[in-house]
């Protein structure tokens, strides 16, 4: 039923919260405490019916897997399976020719792939053609939040520069922090 399932995504996406919280160093125990106390925050409460959760574990965990490479790449394929945007992630991994990262990633996108495929045959064909018939009307609606395209919108292009500014200053300080 619609109501279970919802209850227990939420609980698996407050869990994901919590597993966030540990990879970025909380102990456990503080992590179990941190995670429903992050739901007074407005937008983490409204996520736990979003894959969002998912995103921000599997990229907290990359980040505490760092300084290895293959663990981080999985931890963002992981992060990636619902959506491909957390891929971008690795960037700074490619740049400084950490290619463990890529393997990784990819290994963890054949092996999620053939278990869809094996689960439900029919299921990555169809998210093909869905996404080619919807992804257009769905970038171009009015609440569309995409950093670059929302900087531009609202502010020009004086907004679109200062979203790829904020871009390239992510992207260089994330390249000092791995080396």
């Amino acid at each position: 039923p619609w109501k279970a399932a919802a209850a227990v995504w939420a609980a698996l996406m407050l869990v994901a919260i919590g597993g966030a919280w540990w990879a970025l160093g909380a102990r456990a125990e503080l992590a179990a405490v941190l995670a429903p106390l992050t739901l007074v925050w407005p937008p983490a409460a409204w996520s736990l019916g979003q894959l969002t959760p998912l995103w921000l574990f599997g990229l907290a965990l990359a980040w505490r897997e760092r300084r290895r490479a293959a663990g981080a790449g999985a931890a963002i394929g992981l992060a990636s399976l619902t959506k491909l945007v957390p891929a971008i992630s690795l960037v700074p991994f490619l740049a400084l020719g950490r290619l463990a990262a890529l393997r990784a990633f990819a290994a963890l996108w054949v092996v999620a792939g053939i278990v869809l495929a094996a689960v439900s045959p029919g299921a990555i064909g169809r998210y093909v053609s869905v996404g080619r018939s919807v992804g257009d009307d769905q970038a171009a609606r009015g609440e569309n939040s995409a950093l670059l395209w929302a900087f531009e919108h609202h502010l020009g292009a004086v907004g679109l520069a200062a979203g790829v500014l904020l871009v390239v200053l992510v992207l260089g300080v994330s390249l000092v922090r791995l080396r």
